[in-house]
């Protein structure tokens, strides 16, 4: 299963299932108010999950990091 850190990092999940991965991440022990919001979501309900994840992200401390530089993502 991916983890709130792997989605961040650019590990991709289909809009439909980001409800049931967030059920997930609940019954390992996240939690947020946003998480929850995104867990009571349908598979039908793709296009409000995706709006929901990037604050699911940074609330659990995993904001998506927009990378601006090409240079930004070599390592040090």
């Amino acid at each position: 299963m991916i983890t709130p850190r792997e989605l961040s990092q650019g590990h991709q999940v289909a809009d439909a299932d980001l409800p049931l991965l967030a059920a997930h991440w609940l019954a390992d022990g996240y939690d947020s108010p946003t998480l929850r919001e995104l867990a009571g979501l349908t598979h039908r309900d793709g296009q409000e999950a995706r709006t929901l994840r990037d604050t699911v992200l940074a609330e659990l401390g995993h904001p998506i990091k927009l990378i601006t530089s090409p240079y930004e993502g070599l390592p040090s």
